[in-house]
């Protein structure tokens, strides 16, 4: 029947028309292209895909009576067919090619046998040009993990052009089509998220689909291409299909961490090599393979590119020999003087790794020595850049079911160049300089005898014994141009060489390392240059710390300079205080720098207090110095170990003093100081040795939370001049001042007149009234007689 009859009947009887659910009209070419999704691989439309059926009343292959096949179209042609194998319940299938999972079959093409279905299919092919379709059996299977198998690889391309549609996504399927053909031998663009996930490659929002792909870009399509792969495409109808997420551009850089590589052996064989005219030829055995070396009478070069000379003489190998026998002799890449070949660096490794492809062959080559790398790349065409992922992708051989080819490690003659390297880079960090030829020699020979060890000794043992004899050398033979390459190169150091006592820093450091002076430290320039970058900030730090305890600031690069005692201990409290001594008493000997240094401390420290901000807004007063230079000269040694600005900074910052304004109004309230016409009518008021008094107080450290106030001052004016109330006291003259004072106020003529101040004496002492000037004024105004009325003139304080 003809491929649209029985569609035709079942549309005619059920009335159907353009558009109905389960409909697959057949593919225009505007319909084949229609491209939508978030990434340019996804090839979904209307026409991208559709489902057939076909007549299989034998069961052939073990599949249904009906078998429903999706066709792939590619500009409207079919390009591939995959056979679903799940009986009657096709739904994840047909969902994996963007059909509803409960498309009706009876609506679709049918045809009497697969052999009908595939001959019309290829009507539309050129098979005169060798044009076949290819066919897949795609099989459900309750394992996730059988499942998988369908599929041999998925791949993303990271330099897409989506500009001009090239898809990111691909995959090659695992075994052979229908026909026999190796699977290996083609790669399919993926049109759809839908088929990844159905085939168990995926999450179903492709959320894991970086992790589960090799990441390849247009070189390694480029080399496919080359092999002959043909690319085609798997591609999606629009009602289900959910379109791939973008492949990511940049891949990141991971450190080559390729370990020490085979070494190699060359002799010559008697043996007709596959290609190789001559009757025996140089044979190079590295990692257990035999690699012919194809010169004629010009293999000299070659021979040196491994590591041998040109001029020795080849022993000869048996072809009977186990050695030459289990080397797969034929089976590797000759080694030509006269070759082809196409050079592969890897663009996600740091360094690159290079890997050749010799004369077309399917297998990738790696020498891991420079110069057998740099003798085969001579000549070359430019490099091609591909991710490290894909190199055991990159050559396929299409005769074999393994879409993945081998990658040949061939080494040299005598340690790796990664070796060489390894010694040459300890070198380095010993003598802080590169190795001459002798000196290189000597270590390779060194670390190659401890590789020869029993028992076996680790890599890091290894590098711990040889850095040992290279320290040994430096030590012996160029301590001081070791030293001062550290110390050329730190990026941290002192500003200055010297330190007051005269000692140099690469003096200190040559003592150190040679053990006369302070912790021993190794003939290592690493080492050294290590130990200057962490000791110099905790140097500065220390000495910024002694600069601004003594002085209260730092000048220029003070703090920067080199002190020997300090950097050897930076953190010893013993080794900072005999810093802090000599220093601050030379300051103390100053009398001129003295006074700044004290200044600056109370006026920083007054600024600073947290319980007096801005204490006197900064101002010091002559009775403040007196008293801490005074305090400082009873304490000396502590003094100097603290440091001279530190120790009055910290007092000040830390006490509790009443401000000096406060101070005088409490004398002006206690003792009437500014109550006569010349304020020191009657005796100096405040008297200087009662602000000094109180100054002391203020800063003495067992006072530094008494919390003065102009009231608590008052109070203590208070209990003095009731002290001084008992004539014997020494200080009476204060209540006759006091008296007159008031007097003087009250514009009554007592003023001097012993009988009123022995009277208020008594007040005072009996505690008939307060001992103050207000209580006293107005005792006086009042004439009154205490034992009548004693209450009458009591004030405590101001409030």
């Amino acid at each position: 029947m003809n491929r649209w009859g029985i569609a035709a009947l079942w549309a005619a009887s059920l009335g159907a028309a353009s558009g109905c659910a389960g409909e697959v009209p057949p593919a225009s070419e505007s319909e084949a292209d229609e491209r939508v999704g978030s990434s340019a691989s996804a090839v979904i439309g209307s026409g991208a895909a559709e489902v057939i059926v076909y007549d299989n009343p034998w069961q052939d292959d073990g599949l249904p009576r009906e078998v429903a096949v999706v066709v792939s179209r590619k500009n409207g042609k079919p390009d591939a067919a995959f056979r679903l194998d799940c009986g009657s319940n096709n739904g994840t299938f047909f969902e994996a090619f963007g059909f509803a999972r409960t498309l009706d079959t009876f609506q679709v093409p049918f045809y009497d046998s697969y052999d009908a279905m595939i001959g019309e299919l290829e009507l539309e092919l050129d098979t005169a040009a060798g044009e076949r379709l290819p066919v897949h059996t795609l099989s459900c299977n309750a394992d996730p993990s059988v499942t998988r198998q369908q599929i041999f690889q998925v791949y993303r391309r990271t330099d897409a052009d989506l500009s001009k549609g090239e898809p990111e996504y691909y995959l090659r399927f695992s075994g052979t089509d229908l026909a026999g053909n190796n699977n290996a031998g083609t790669i399919y663009s993926v049109g759809c998220l839908n088929v990844l996930t159905a085939l168990s490659w995926t999450a179903a929002d492709g959320s894991d689909l970086e992790q589960v792909s090799v990441p390849i870009n247009g070189a390694v399509l480029d080399t496919w291409r080359a092999q002959g792969i043909a690319e085609r495409e798997v591609n999606c109808y629009t009602a289900t299909a959910r379109p791939l997420p973008a492949a990511r551009r940049e891949l990141p850089v991971q450190p080559n961490n390729q370990g020490r590589g085979p070494g190699a052996e060359l002799y010559r064989v008697a043996y007709r090599f596959n290609g190789i005219a001559a009757r025996s030829a140089p044979y190079l055995i590295s990692g257990g393979k035999g690699y012919a070396i194809d010169c004629g009478s010009n293999s000299d070069a070659m021979k040196q590119a491994f590591g041998f000379s040109p001029t020795a003489t080849l022993t000869d190998l048996s072809t009977s020999d186990p050695r030459f026998t289990e080397s797969d002799p034929d089976m590797q890449p000759h080694l030509r003087c006269t070759r082809s070949v196409k050079i592969f660096d890897t663009s996600d490794e740091s360094p690159s790794a290079r890997y050749f492809q010799l004369d077309g062959s399917k297998d990738l080559v790696r020498f891991t020595c420079s110069g057998a790398a740099a003798y085969f790349a001579q000549g070359a065409p430019a490099a091609q850049s591909i991710p490290k992922a894909a190199v055991p992708y990159l050559l396929v051989n299409p005769n074999t079911l393994d879409a993945t080819g081998r990658v040949l490690e061939i080494g040299c003659n005598g340690p790796s160049d990664a070796e060489r390297q390894t010694v040459a880079d300890l070198f380095y960090a010993v003598f802080g300089r590169e190795p001459t030829a002798p000196e290189l020699d000597g270590g390779i020979e060194h670390y190659t005898s401890l590789q020869q060890a029993v028992p076996p000794l680790s890599a890091a043992d290894i590098a711990s014994y040889v850095t040992a004899a290279f320290e040994a050398a430096a030590f012996n033979t160029e301590l001081g141009p070791v030293v001062s390459r550290a110390l050329e190169r730190a990026s941290q150091k002192p500003a200055t060489t010297t330190d007051a006592a005269g000692n140099t820093i690469s003096g200190y450091l040559t003592a150190k390392v040679s053990g006369t002076y302070g912790e021993r430290l190794r003939a290592n320039y690493t080492l050294i240059k290590g130990f200057v970058e962490e000791r110099t900030p905790r140097l500065e730090a220390r000495l910024r710390e002694h600069y601004l305890s003594t002085y209260g600031f730092v000048s220029g690069t003070q703090d920067k300079a080199f002190h020997r005692a300090v950097m050897e201990k930076p953190d010893d409290l013993p080794t900072f205080e005999a810093l802090q001594r000599p220093a601050n008493s030379a300051l103390f000997a100053n009398a001129t720098s003295l006074r700044d240094v004290i200044s600056r401390a109370i006026a920083d420290g007054k600024r600073a207090n947290p319980r007096r901000p801005n204490l006197d807004s900064g101002t010091v007063y002559s009775e403040e110095t007196t008293f801490f230079n005074s305090d400082i000269s009873g304490d000396r040694d502590n003094a100097f170990k603290t440091g001279l600005y530190k120790r009055v900074n910290d007092r000040v910052k830390g006490a509790t003093p009443a401000p000096r304004a406060d101070l005088i109004s409490s004398y002006n309230w206690s003792f009437g100081c500014d109550q006569t016409p010349t304020r020191n009518q009657f005796g100096s008021c405040p008297a200087s040795e009662g602000i000094k008094w109180w100054s002391d107080e203020f800063y003495k450290p067992a006072n530094r939370d008494a919390n003065y106030t102009r009231s608590s001052i008052e109070e203590g004016h208070e209990g003095y001049l009731k002290h001084c109330a008992t004539a014997s006291n020494g200080c009476y003259y204060e209540v006759e001042q006091l008296v007159s004072r008031a007097c003087v106020k009250a514009g009554k003529s007592c003023a001097g007149n012993a009988t009123w101040a022995s009277d208020v004496a008594t007040m005072f002492r009996n505690d008939w009234m307060p001992a103050n000037f207000q209580s006293t004024l107005c005792y006086v105004r009042n004439n009154k007689d205490p034992q009548r009325d004693p209450w009458l003139c009591f004030y405590r304080t101001h409030e």
